[in-house]
């Protein structure tokens, strides 16, 4: 099978780089970690055109005096336009906090859309479209638990899976898709 696109390289600095979102004024969204050493380095958003120009650090919140590295990673494209992603603040001798948050790239403005810790090892997230309610799950191996996240706090979310993950709402809110196992092999 053959994909007939023009293919374009975007030159960029070395790095690890995650998860990109398109948006629709053409800006490619990403995150980026120009020093992937963990205990120096922060993943950082960044935008960037297809054809290589406008590179730029997203100009995020962050709390230097508390964190002693930020990590930002994308979660998806809402439907007004907004990208959801997570912030996660490692501070030096404390448990790292996480929350779930949205910037407006018209406007650069960021929302944290739940304002309490989240479980820990939840990574994985999306939101309704209403953005009253969000899913997320763990990033542990072979089995993992799904946390529903509303306004007054979150709890488990158990559909009788060893291992959901990946979650995602339906455009109109009224679904859910994600990938799931009953069981785990050699169980």
């Amino acid at each position: 099978m053959s994909v007939d696109v023009p293919i374009k390289r975007i030159e960029s600095p070395a790095g690890a780089y995650g998860r990109m979102l398109w948006l629709a004024d053409g800006w490619l969204v990403g995150h980026f970690e120009p020093n992937p050493d963990i205990l120096k380095g922060t993943d950082r958003l960044w935008r960037v055109r297809l054809d290589g120009s406008g590179l730029e650090m997203l100009n995020l919140p962050v709390d230097e005096r508390r964190c002693r590295r930020t990590d930002f990673v994308l979660s998806e494209l809402l439907n007004d336009g907004r990208i959801e992603f997570r912030r996660t603040c490692k501070p030096l001798n404390a448990t790292p906090t996480t929350e779930i948050m949205t910037w407006d790239p018209r406007t650069g403005a960021t929302d944290i859309v739940f304002n309490y810790p989240l479980p820990k090892w939840s990574v994985f997230t999306t939101l309704a479209p209403d953005r009253s309610r969000g899913l997320m799950t763990e990033a542990i191996a072979i089995q993992s638990k799904l946390y529903l996240l509303e306004k007054s706090g979150w709890s488990e979310f158990n559909l009788g899976l060893v291992r959901a993950y990946q979650p995602r709402w339906s455009p109109n809110g009224q679904w859910i898709a994600l990938l799931g196992n009953r069981a785990v092999s050699g169980r």
